[in-house]
């Protein structure tokens, strides 16, 4: 039995970003936010680069330091800002509710791009955007909620400057690819994230970050905190997710259309709640059903018509 390639790699890609919030929960208390973070992207952003340079060599591109800036701005948003958040989010709340929320991104992405890009937000659009909110208000229940107040708004945060982080790479898909916008964006800000923890080892700007409320950026350990037990789960999450899910990623979008690589959020709402059930034996709550049908409607709202108009033109391979 023949798998095309394009459905293998997004059934690996959602196997393995459907496991991403269980690893982090399972090394929290084992490293800083911003180390862990910082750690898992320049591993997986030095595993990305031969695959970004062989791009570039087929592409026939060379970057130059105009380029270089383009990507410091687009790591600064994606790893520095966004994932930091992300990780602080892990920490105060259950897996699988990060996971079913952040699985929401891609109709923020759309609306984000409608502000920033002008690009035009379909009555679809709009449809999946009202089912997630309706979704987060439902596992977030703000008029009994059992939630860490401050791990929503850091979740929040994560999606709005991800959808940033995915809008202004847009531009930069066409001349260098998708592999290469991800593949420098991470490693140039795990970079970013690395020099700002060095910076922070200075008594006086360490001393200056906790009195701006920055302390996470203060005498963060860079490397320690890996032992034995801990070790399995911190290279599944800096070589498998950050790694090989990234890749696998970029891989379904080239093979079919990221419209048909976006069913990695439709069915990581699904899987993930239940890896966290199993593996962190985490409680899914009714509330927590009834929203995970939310965002899969919401979902189905968003991918559906692309799915739909790339079937009908026949230009991307088809999933069957």
């Amino acid at each position: 039995l023949s798998i095309p390639k394009g459905m293998l790699y997004i059934l690996l890609t959602t196997l393995i970003f459907s496991t991403m919030e269980v690893a982090q929960k399972m090394v929290a208390e084992d490293f800083s936010p911003t180390q862990i973070t910082m750690l898992r992207f320049l591993i997986g952003g030095i595993l990305l680069l031969p695959f970004v340079i062989r791009s570039l060599k087929k592409k026939h591109v060379h970057l130059k330091m105009a380029d270089l800036r383009h990507f410091v701005i687009l790591g600064l948003f994606c790893v520095v800002v966004s994932m930091s958040f992300y990780q602080l989010s892990v920490e105060r709340m259950p897996a699988s509710v990060v996971s079913v929320i952040f699985s929401g991104n891609p109709v923020v992405v759309s609306v984000t791009a409608c502000l920033i890009l002008r690009q035009p937000l379909t009555k679809t659009n709009i449809s999946a955007l009202l089912f997630d909110i309706l979704g987060i208000l439902i596992i977030v229940n703000p008029f009994d909620t059992k939630l860490d107040p401050l791990g929503v708004v850091f979740l929040l945060i994560a999606i709005l400057t991800f959808s940033l982080y995915s809008v202004m790479g847009k531009k930069y898909v066409g001349p260098f690819g998708s592999l290469t916008v991800t593949g420098l964006s991470l490693l140039i800000g795990a970079l970013e994230m690395l020099l700002l923890l060095l910076i922070g080892h200075i008594p006086p700007l360490a001393t200056l970050f906790s009195g701006i409320g920055l302390s996470l950026f203060a005498n963060v350990p860079l490397f320690s905190g890996i032992h034995a037990d801990n070790l399995a789960a911190f290279l599944w999450i800096s070589v498998v997710v950050s790694a090989a899910g990234y890749y696998f990623y970029m891989k379904a979008i080239e093979e079919t259309s990221p419209h048909e690589a976006s069913l990695v959020f439709f069915f990581k709402p699904v899987l993930a709640p239940l890896l966290a059930m199993w593996l962190l034996q985490e409680q899914i709550t009714l509330n927590m059903v009834i929203a995970i049908c939310c965002f899969l409607i919401g979902a189905l709202f968003d991918i559906l018509p692309g799915l739909l108009h790339h079937r009908r033109k026949g230009k991307y391979t088809v999933l069957r």
